[in-house]
């Protein structure tokens, strides 16, 4: 009787539920794109971390796609700068 009660008191409407697991599921593949993102950087990390440690030279052009982006980004802020002098 009294898990009749409960079940009745705090079960939720089956369009509510499957609202729920579908949120549920969306989080779910954002975190695991997100865990992949940290994964790669981490490693991007490490490798620049071991290229220091191993006295290679950083001033080396490395072509990992964040360095290509910071560099695209400082290009274009350069750029931006002359247009506003």
């Amino acid at each position: 009787m009294l898990k009749r009660l409960f079940l009745a008191t705090f079960s939720l409407p089956g369009a509510e539920l499957e609202t729920i697991k579908a949120l549920f599921n969306e989080k779910e593949k954002e975190l695991s794109v997100a865990v992949a993102k940290v994964d790669e950087l981490s490693k991007q990390l490490d490798q620049l971390r071991n290229g220091r440690l191993n006295g290679s030279n950083t001033e080396n052009k490395m072509t990992t796609p964040a360095m290509l982006e910071l560099d695209k980004l400082r290009r274009e802020l350069m750029v931006n700068n002359a247009f506003l002098k």
